[in-house]
């Protein structure tokens, strides 16, 4: 069942945002429809049968919480400035290493600062490549030729007429969706796309590569390996190593700009 918008304007938290309507649910074992009165409040709603107050009735979220354009994502812009915003964020998580990490490498804090770490290179070097090749119509070209998915992808007259900037949107969208800690994928689009290599050294790379699957042991395990081994390894000397090897990369492919 629908329920009315909600009033957004001067909204500053999801509890301001309340109202009941008048419904008409239906059973699903009995197929009756009954009088009833819907009323959400925040994330929650709740539904009252009219003629049966004491039954309960099981309501999910209210509606208008799924009503946004599930693509929003891919029509936003990236940031002005993304190297300087990835700085900030290398700046501010140091700043916690140092005062608050742990002295043990299985520290919750420099494991958090870790991964925070690795996912502000991860959001660089996606809004950096969406900002260039978004600027640039042969980077664009360069991407579709280069790109499988991209290439083998066709569209419709009808299609083209209602959104002349096709392509473009595909592209964008197309890049937004990539997962930038798959450092092989990605290194490979800089340098076919914008002819930029993005490892400034061996060693670097080989330090990114193993740092990955550390990420996703602590995303996906909450610090433990396949083997349900308890990982000791993000001592505050290692995760700042890492931290210098992210930045050495943003500091790379800033330098070929």
């Amino acid at each position: 069942m629908r329920l009315p918008e909600p009033r957004w304007d001067g909204a500053t938290q999801l509890s301001h945002l309340s109202g009941a309507t008048d419904v008409e649910p239906q059973c699903n074992h009995c197929y009756r429809t009954f009088n009833a009165t819907a009323a959400y409040s925040g994330v929650d709603a709740t539904v009252a049968l009219d003629d049966f107050p004491e039954t309960r009735v099981q309501a999910g979220a209210a509606g208008y919480l799924m009503s946004f354009d599930t693509d929003w994502w891919a029509h936003t812009e990236a940031p002005a400035n993304p190297h300087q915003i990835f700085l900030d964020s290398y700046h501010h998580v140091g700043e916690i290493l140092a005062n608050h990490g742990g002295a043990v490498g299985a520290s919750l804090i420099n494991r958090m600062v870790f991964v925070q770490q690795f996912g502000a290179l991860e959001a660089y070097l996606g809004d950096t490549l969406v900002k260039q090749v978004m600027a640039d119509m042969k980077a664009i070209g360069r991407l579709v030729r280069a790109d499988r998915a991209l290439m083998t992808r066709s569209f419709g007259l009808a299609d083209m007429l209602d959104e002349p900037d096709i392509v473009r949107r595909e592209v964008k969208s197309y890049l937004k969706s990539l997962l930038y800690h798959r450092l092989d994928q990605v290194s490979s689009l800089y340098q076919n796309v914008l002819d930029i290599n993005i490892w400034p050294s061996r060693t670097v790379r080989a330090e990114l590569f193993k740092a990955v699957e550390y990420r996703h042991d602590c995303v996906h395990r909450n610090g433990y390996d396949l083997e349900g081994t308890k990982l000791e390894i993000f001592t505050k000397d290692w995760v700042q190593n890492v931290a210098d090897a992210t930045k050495a990369v943003a500091n790379c492919i800033e330098g070929q700009l």
